[in-house]
């Protein structure tokens, strides 16, 4: 019997969706060396998260770090980027612990493979202009990487969509 292809699959489709639907920052005022760096978005929540908030928080915190430094003072400027380097900081702990436990529940219930998208991967070349943006990225990207071991228990009936939802509110506290 022939192989009958009854389900279309993403060409790409669904990236051009989201990318159509960004926000385009302006960055023609930001006169900075950036570092390109190679990211890559698997799932849904990553993609979406990145294309929403990346750009964005990348010219917050340009405009904390360099422009507010020539009008205020450096020692206030300093407590507002570590206030932001903490909280990075925990948002990357707490994604850690949540990878850890999903592991662990993959362990614990005998499940030995990861659920794959059936959408093409988002994969661009970010510039990254910060060392907090940098961070942030890698953020994204944990938070990619467990968006599919939570869809995987989900489908296993281990958690429940609720879980799932919790999961990716992680990276996403606003």
């Amino acid at each position: 019997m022939a192989d009958l292809d009854f389900v279309k699959h993403d060409q790409g489709g669904v990236n051009a969706r989201i990318l159509a639907r960004e926000t385009k920052a302006d960055f023609r005022r930001v006169e900075a060396a950036s570092l390109k760096i190679k990211a890559s978005f698997a799932s849904a929540e990553g993609k979406r998260l990145f294309i929403r908030y990346f750009n964005t928080f990348q010219l917050g915190i340009h405009f904390i770090s360099v422009i507010s430094r020539t009008r205020l003072n450096h020692e206030d400027v300093a407590k507002v980027e570590t206030l932001i380097r903490e909280q990075v900081d925990k948002v990357a702990e707490q994604l850690n612990q949540a990878i850890d436990g999903a592991e662990a529940l993959f362990k614990a219930n005998g499940i030995t493979s990861v659920a794959t998208y059936d959408t093409v991967a988002l994969e661009l070349e970010v510039g990254v202009l910060s060392s907090s943006s940098r961070r942030y990225l890698e953020i994204l990207g944990k938070l990619d990487q467990l968006m599919p071991l939570l869809q995987t228990l989900e489908i296993h009936e281990v958690i429940t969509a609720q879980a799932v939802d919790i999961g990716m509110r992680l990276a996403n506290p606003s």
